[in-house]
């Protein structure tokens, strides 16, 4: 990992500990950690110390986070800055995402996300350096880890609404993430992209319906999510190595 100057922006003292020592080995000897407890302090730590990184909370003393977040990010378009907060509100995290943060985390964060997602940021500044520099862009191998609460609420939500018009966007909004970095993470938990992970599911649903139904192909591509039965036809041969009447068939003579 490259030299990075990291800033926590908190104004919780015990949240503040709790942060810094999480992410102070990720800086120990190979960077440098730094800390602030309210709006003015971090505007000024910004400019003087032209941090890589941020981890901030949007709920601050005498000013209002979510600006002092749109005053950092004039100071520093290119800084990877994360909310992690308590502040559940659609507008705050619509104006956070406008601001082009990295993530959006809802408090109480486990230290293991913290880890993650320092991880990633890490990870993103790298590339952005090696793109900037005309080379080739790490390749992320992937983490063998648990679902996040994050993760368990975005595939529940997935689950409810997969043979709807389901956007990767719509679900990172829901559960307050960047939806860079919910792609990311999403793909390292589940081991699979977004758009395969909900056609896996349409195409489970379609077989159950073409089991234990006599709907035509057509409604069932419909009842699946899919408006153009020819590409539900594609989209299943390829999963299925047979198409949906064959699949039909062959159940029903078992």
């Amino acid at each position: 990992m490259s030299e990075y100057v990291c800033l926590i922006i908190e104004n919780d003292p015990l949240e503040l500990e709790f942060l810094q020592t999480v992410a102070a080995p990720f800086f120990d000897g190979m960077g440098k950690l730094l800390t602030c407890r309210n709006g003015a302090e971090a505007a000024d730590m910004a400019r003087k110390h032209l941090p890589d990184l941020i981890l901030m909370d949007i709920v601050l003393p005498g000013a209002e986070g979510i600006e002092v977040l749109e005053e950092i990010r004039r100071i520093l378009p290119a800084c990877c800055i994360s909310i992690i907060t308590d502040k559940a509100e659609f507008q705050c995290a619509q104006r956070a995402i406008f601001s082009r943060v990295f993530a959006y985390l809802l408090k109480p964060v486990h230290s293991k996300d913290i880890c993650l997602l320092i991880e990633h940021m890490c990870r993103e500044k790298d590339e952005a350096g090696l793109r900037e520099g005309g080379g080739k862009m790490l390749q992320e191998a992937p983490d063998a880890t648990v679902y996040t609460d994050q993760m368990k609420e975005a595939i529940i939500y997935i689950k409810e609404r997969f043979c709807e018009k389901i956007t990767l966007e719509e679900v990172a909004s829901k559960v307050y993430m960047n939806p860079q970095y919910f792609s990311r993470t999403f793909k390292q938990q589940t081991g699979s992209t977004f758009s395969h992970y909900v056609t896996n599911m349409r195409i489970q649903h379609a077989c159950r319906l073409l089991e234990q139904t006599d709907y035509p192909v057509y409604r069932i591509a419909i009842e699946c999510g899919f408006s153009d039965p020819s590409y539900f036809n594609r989209v299943f041969g390829s999963s299925m190595e047979m198409t949906p009447q064959v699949y039909r068939k062959k159940k029903r003579k078992l």
